[in-house]
């Protein structure tokens, strides 16, 4: 049984060309969430489900937290078993590089990599968004 704790987690990029939305995030008994994924970089873009585990949600937030003081580090959200992922890695300038692979199996497999570039203003807003998943 699966319950919906929280509706929209954006990442504020300020660019419409660049964008990272978990939307109707749901966490399931196990410590599993799923959610419904928008990417947006450049001219390619993906909306399809997307799952990830607490386990690597509660090294997320304190990295993300940690890449905002030190501006450097790097981590990725993903679920243990699945092969998408989200990965955020800052410089010493405060540039944030946001990468991910999105794959869908089907009859023809689809792949969709895609990366692009922010600022450090993006990592403590999205540390207390996923914080509110961890405390749910």
């Amino acid at each position: 049984m699966s319950q919906i704790v929280v509706d929209m987690i954006e990442l504020q990029t300020n660019d419409a060309t660049k964008q990272v939305r978990l939307s109707q995030v749901e966490k399931y008994g196990d410590g599993c969430f799923r959610c419904d994924l928008s990417v947006r970089s450049g001219g390619f873009s993906c909306q399809r489900p997307f799952y990830f585990d607490d386990v690597v949600l509660a090294e997320v937030v304190p990295a993300l937290r940690t890449m905002a003081a030190t501006l450097s580090g790097k981590c990725i959200i993903k679920g243990q078993w699945e092969v998408d992922y989200l990965a955020f890695e800052v410089n010493e300038m405060g540039h944030v590089f946001i990468s991910g692979e999105i794959f869908e199996h089907q009859e023809f497999d689809q792949r969709l990599r895609f990366a692009f570039r922010t600022d450090q203003t993006v990592l403590l807003p999205l540390a207390s968004e996923l914080q509110l998943l961890l405390d749910a």
